[in-house]
């Protein structure tokens, strides 16, 4: 028997064409439907695959962290790009001046010099005639810029009021002026300046109606001899007895107390003896001292007729130049330098101002500025207000000559100074604002530099954790089934012209013809 081919035994002993052959020949025919059941025949061709289900829900993420990925090689660096450096920009606009800072204290004076011996007087030369007039000096730098605020009594008092300052702060305390210096307040001196030379003396002015105030009492002179004594007078009359001193004098040391005598007998009551003569007056006595000045002024006496001029002496030889007197004391602080703004006008359209039209000005707490105005016909006024010129509304705080047409403007800007606005009185569209702030207007952002070049590539990060597994799709359609193979039976080998033929006998050998796919039954 082929090797391919496997023996059947089936249930029944015999196909002997007995009665019970269509019994015999069920059993057979439901062996061979178990058997191809078992045994199917070559798989059909597959079907075309149904459509793809829908993809199910993403499943929920994953607890458990995924395998961390190696770690990439790192790349190599990028060539650095070829662009060249872009162009300077301009440079931008010079920003305000800052505050000048505070004047140094003055040196210590040098010791005057002996003064040498004074030469003989020389004959009066003959007067020169007048020189020419000196050049000008050089103009003096320009002083610090201060601003008053304000007097004190005392440094402390200062102090105490304002611990600290800020650059050009000034007050007075006595004529004196102090400044903030960065940490102390510092005297730079007396502002008031030196008293100046007294001036001829004016003509005698008409009586005075009025009493002048009362001179004061002149030096006492000197005690005069003692005069010859006087006759003396005849006695006045008793005065009448003073009332009572409510004041007690001071009581005396009590006297020793004496023996006490005996008791005399009184005697006979004597006569009345007459007067005695008055004795001689005794001599003065001499001069008490001199009495404290009177308190009370006497009246002051006429004024004396002028004297008539004498006539001029002579003039003296020129002595010798004396030695250089002591410095005197510093002037008053010279006005602060400032911000100047030139201020012109086209027609009656727009002011000029430092060759804008109607620009915004930005002007800065704490400074100076200098308005040169040359406008005729057009008062330059800053007011608080907007638009055209508003009476009600100009700003005078720390603004000298404002309104003026021809002329200059000082404006110290305070510290608490509000956004202002410029007007010109007569014409509404010439007007501008003015910008105040504690700091200066932003310069122009400068060009972007050149791009520097790329840097390393960094490392690759570690690979994340691998997500959940998504639920698995819907199963596609079955396909549809392949067509069945074909079996067909035979008794005998004698047909070999179909492949999966059935052959069956009692010999137990299966007949020749029969090959792979056959179906070989042996009853």
């Amino acid at each position: 028997m082929p090797s391919n081919l496997t023996p059947k035994n089936f249930r029944y002993p015999s196909l002997d064409m007995s009665p019970d052959i269509p019994r015999d020949l069920g059993y057979l025919a439901q062996d061979i439907d178990d058997y191809l059941t078992a045994h199917p025949g070559a798989t059909g061709p597959t079907g075309p695959t149904g459509p793809t289900g829908a993809t199910g829900a993403t499943g929920a993420a994953s607890t458990a962290a995924g395998p961390t990925g190696a770690t990439g090689a790192t790349g190599s660096t990028g060539a650095t790009g070829a662009g060249s450096t872009g162009a300077t920009g301009p440079t931008g606009s010079t920003g305000a001046t800052g505050l000048s800072g505070a004047t140094g204290s003055a040196g210590p004076t040098g010791a005057t010099g002996n003064t040498g011996p004074t030469g003989a007087t020389g004959q009066n030369g003959v007067t020169g005639p007048t020189g020419p007039t000196g050049s000008t000096g050089a103009t003096g730098a320009q002083g610090t810029g201060v601003t008053i605020l304000g007097s004190y009594p005392s440094l402390a008092a200062l102090q105490s009021a304002h611990p600290t300052g800020s650059p050009g702060d000034a007050y007075l305390i006595n004529g004196d002026l102090y400044v903030w210096a960065g940490s102390t307040y510092t005297n730079v001196g007396n502002i008031q300046g030196p008293i100046g030379v007294t001036g001829p003396t004016g003509p005698t002015g008409a009586d005075s109606t009025v009493a002048g105030p009362t001179g004061p009492t002149g030096a006492t002179g000197p005690t005069g001899s003692t005069g010859a004594t006087g006759v003396t007078g005849s006695a006045g009359p008793t005065g009448a007895t003073g009332a009572d001193s409510t004041v007690a004098g001071p009581t005396g040391p009590t006297g020793a107390t004496g023996a006490t005598g005996t008791t005399g007998a009184t005697g006979a009551t004597g006569t009345t003896g007459t007067t005695g003569a008055t004795g001689a007056t005794g001599v003065t006595g001499p001069t008490g001292a001199t009495g404290a000045d009177s308190t009370v002024a006497g009246p002051t006496g006429a004024t004396g007729a002028t004297g008539a001029t004498g006539a001029t002496g002579a003039t003296g030889a020129t002595g010798a130049t004396g030695a250089t007197g002591a410095t005197g004391s510093t002037g008053s602080a010279g006005l602060s330098g400032g911000i100047t703004l030139t201020v012109t006008n086209d027609n009656t359209g727009s002011y000029v101002i430092n060759g804008s039209n109607n620009p915004t000005l930005s002007f800065i707490r704490g400074h100076r500025y200098v308005i040169n105005v040359n406008a005729s016909g057009h008062p330059f006024w800053i007011q608080t207000v907007s638009g055209a010129y508003s009476s009600g509304n100009i700003y005078n705080t720390g603004v000298t000559n404002n309104g003026t047409q021809s002329g200059t403007i000082i404006f110290e800007v305070p510290f608490n100074a509000p956004q202002l606005y410029y007007a010109c009185q007569y014409h509404s569209s010439m007007a501008g604002s003015i910008t105040v702030s504690n700091l200066g207007p932003t310069g122009a952002t400068g060009t972007t530099g050149a791009t520097g070049t790329t840097g390393a590539t960094g490392a690759t990060g570690t690979t994340g954790t691998t997500g959940a597994t998504g639920t698995t799709g819907a199963t596609g359609a079955t396909g549809a089934t392949g067509t069945a193979g074909v079996a067909t039976a035979y008794s005998n080998g004698t047909n070999t012209a179909n492949t999966n033929k059935i052959f069956y006998n009692q010999t137990g050998t299966p007949p020749s013809g029969t090959q792979a796919g056959d179906l070989y039954v042996y009853y």
